[in-house]
């Protein structure tokens, strides 16, 4: 069995054939950049192997339909057994009270995760991201639980530390976990960039997973009518969500014809209150809507988000290059692997990706992280639409391995 497990795991866990995952957040969020919906697709691939019977264990509370999730033409080999999960043991937690609070309550969840999930020996869990607290958790857990030490751990690291004593804690955590000799514990990432880094702060192999984009993601045509300009996932500051305001303003100031240019808007607080200067931007956008702008809010079904990655021309990714130097965007993938066109910032690990498109048929535009530049880039694509996508549908050819799901299946099964 491999069990992938979201970073912040609550009340519901599914297994099918080889599948466990449990992660609140994966229902109740868009895909977006984040990678618990997209490990709990790719690995549902592992219903192709016929490990085992399929099962799927959920909260019968939930407010989402299970089911749902197995319409993917990879699903038909599911016998279509479905149950809930009654039981669930949890580890003793004054056993734990050693460990810091947000350490020790991961080890509670995922201990109480082992035992729902029925794990056995050799079976591989699989943490599409894990920082100090999550590192600092599995310590607390292999240290009090025998089964946990037989089963085979896949550790994702998705994000630089910034904070010189996260990173010391986070090195700390990896160098131990990686000495010990009585676990099987391999560490991952998704971009090369940071997979250098880690294996320097480490000193442990780091192996490159893909970044899986399972829907069929076809490109969206253009005949007539508008294009569609889209922004989508969290409205965070780092995203550059606070920048869409003025973007949009200087597109509208220097088109030649606004009733051409459509922009949709997913504004996805992260938080209760959102970042500070992106809760500007949304308070701005709330009363704007209408015309040529729609927006969207809240998080989405799966379906419904790749619905609107499905009808964008152009997708802008105004990041922070500080804060994605080295980190990976699923929303670019996913666009990319729909064909769109691609605004990115330089300096970026996106802005890497886009220029590996050939020079004579560029998937996207690399800018400045300013509202200006940006909205340049969007009137250039515009302007010569057919071209761009020619060269985002190569370059999606040519990355499809990079969004492999049953890539991601097999390196994270095999043996380190």
């Amino acid at each position: 069995m491999v069990a992938g497990v979201g970073r912040t795991g609550s009340t519901y866990d599914v297994h099918a054939s080889s599948l466990a995952l449990f992660s609140k957040d994966v229902w109740k969020n868009n895909p977006k950049e984040g990678r618990q919906w997209n490990a709990l697709a790719a690995l549902r691939t592992l219903a192709v192997m016929g490990k085992r019977p399929a099962r799927i264990s959920y909260d019968p509370s939930a407010d989402f339909d299970l089911p749902e999730l197995f319409d993917h033409p990879l699903d038909q080999t599911l016998r279509g057994r479905f149950q809930a999960l009654v039981r669930g043991l949890r580890e003793d937690a004054a056993a734990l009270l050693a460990a810091p609070a947000n350490a020790r309550r991961f080890a509670v969840e995922l201990a109480d995760f082992i035992s729902r999930a029925d794990l056995e020996d050799g079976d591989v869990v699989y943490l599409p991201t894990v920082l100090s607290t999550e590192l600092r958790g599995l310590e607390h857990l292999l240290a009090r639980s025998e089964l946990a030490r037989r089963l085979r751990w896949r550790l994702m690291l998705r994000y630089a530390p910034k904070a010189r004593s996260v990173r010391s804690e986070m090195a700390a955590s990896c160098h131990r976990l990686y000495r010990r000799e009585d676990v099987d514990v391999c560490f991952s990432s998704d971009t090369e960039q940071l997979c250098r880094m880690y294996e320097v702060l480490c000193g442990a192999p780091i192996m490159l997973l893909p970044i899986p984009v399972c829907a069929e993601l076809a490109p969206a045509e253009y005949e007539a009518g508008p294009l569609v300009i889209g922004y989508f996932g969290d409205a965070r500051d780092e995203k550059g969500f606070n920048l869409l305001p003025s973007i949009i303003r200087h597109v509208r100031e220097a088109a030649i014809d606004q009733r051409n240019i459509r922009f949709v808007v997913q504004m996805n607080l992260n938080t209760a209150e959102g970042d500070p200067r992106s809760r500007i931007a949304r308070k701005y956008f709330q009363g704007q809507a209408g015309g040529d702008l729609e927006l969207i809010e809240g998080p989405l079904a799966p379906d419904t988000y790749q619905n609107l990655i499905r009808t964008a021309h152009i997708v802008i990714l105004p990041y922070e290059p500080s804060a994605y130097a080295e980190r990976s965007s699923g929303v670019l993938m996913e666009a990319l692997m729909a064909g769109a066109p691609c605004i990115v910032t330089s300096g970026s690990w996106m802005a890497a990706m886009i220029e590996a498109a050939e020079a004579s048929s560029p998937a996207g535009e690399v800018v400045l992280a300013d509202a200006r530049a940006i909205a340049e880039g969007v009137l250039k694509i515009a302007a010569d639409w057919s071209h761009y996508a020619q060269g985002a549908r190569t370059l999606r050819d040519k990355l499809r391995p990079r969004a492999d799901p049953s890539e991601l299946v097999r390196l994270v099964t095999q043996k380190c």
